[in-house]
């Protein structure tokens, strides 16, 4: 009976410990995914903002062709 006994508490310690690191396995990988998910958000933010000043520079050339185009014909 003491064999017993010794054999169950071991098999019951392995499977207490196994299901620790299942859990804490499960908590990490969902971190990482939620972590993974906000990298991607950051890059599309970077990646627009990106186009936003690229629409930016091109408007401010815009207008500084046009203010040159209009001092031209006014200056005739």
């Amino acid at each position: 009976m003491k064999l017993q006994h010794q054999i169950v508490t071991g098999y019951t310690a392995m499977m207490a410990i196994l299901l620790a690191v299942a859990a804490t396995s499960y908590l990490v990988i969902n971190r990482l995914n939620d972590s993974a998910k906000w990298v991607a958000h950051t890059h599309k933010v970077i990646s627009d903002a990106n186009y936003i000043l690229k629409i930016i520079i091109d408007m401010e050339t815009g207008v500084r062709g046009f203010t040159v185009t209009c001092e031209a014909l006014l200056s005739r």
